[in-house]
């Protein structure tokens, strides 16, 4: 994700390198905390219906990064977010189904 445009840091390694760096190990703690936090939700919502399962883990999901607080979000991020959260919400439920 981040090798092509890559990352600044301060370790004076290529930014491509640490940028590869970088999206791999976000990619591995992204993957595995949002499967285990989203498991167990999932587990508590599993007698609902698809759509609301999706409401209330993307409510959850959303409510639980806080990016509503950053007046620097635009509006358009704001939707861009939901709908990433509301998609990844998708696909984690169909992934642990």
């Amino acid at each position: 994700m981040m090798t092509i445009p890559g990352v600044q840091n301060q370790s004076d390694l290529n930014i491509h390198y640490y940028g590869f760096i970088y999206s791999t190990a976000y990619s591995f703690y992204a993957l595995f905390q949002k499967y285990r936090w989203k498991g167990s939700l999932q587990e508590a919502v599993q007698r609902l219906k698809l759509v609301q399962k999706i409401a209330i883990i993307s409510i959850l999901w959303f409510t639980w990064h806080l990016n509503f607080l950053l007046p620097e979000m635009t509006l358009k991020q704001h939707v861009l977010h939901v709908l990433f959260i509301i998609l990844g919400s998708f696909g984690l439920i169909k992934i642990t189904d």
